[in-house]
């Protein structure tokens, strides 16, 4: 009988953000959640990325993940679910990540991207006009 061994995936995320926004602008803030415990060969560890915001839903629009690609595995993008909680806007980014083999890995990196709409509204309204 073969043991499969459980593999560390060290907990490391990045979430960057991109926007097109000026800097001085107060944006979505996100949160990432990993689920504790170890991962085992061909078993999915599923880690979501929260992008939230206070204020109208209309205001962002959060983009799909870039997620870096590995050569010790599979990652995917799953699912992206829009919802209202505690007063503010959340948009949850969901991925799999499924390890090939024992070993120790990092997590890829992701970077989540929003597009302020307003400004990208008035930047659109000023290269019609000038």
């Amino acid at each position: 009988m073969k043991c499969a061994l459980p593999i560390p995936i060290f907990r490391s995320f990045l979430g960057v953000f991109i926007c097109a926004a000026p800097v001085w602008a107060q944006g979505p803030s996100i949160r990432v959640n990993v689920p504790e415990g170890s991962v085992y060969p061909g078993e999915a560890l599923r880690v979501s990325y929260e992008v939230s915001w206070p204020g109208n839903a209309g205001d962002y629009a959060i983009l799909p993940p870039i997620i870096e690609s590995i050569d010790w595995g599979e990652v995917s993008i799953l699912e992206s679910v829009s919802s209202f909680r505690n007063h503010e806007n959340v948009v949850s980014l969901e991925i799999e990540v499924i390890p090939a083999e024992v070993g120790e890995y990092e997590m890829p990196k992701a970077v989540v991207q929003y597009v302020d709409r307003l400004v990208a509204s008035q930047r659109a309204s000023e290269s019609r006009t000038g």
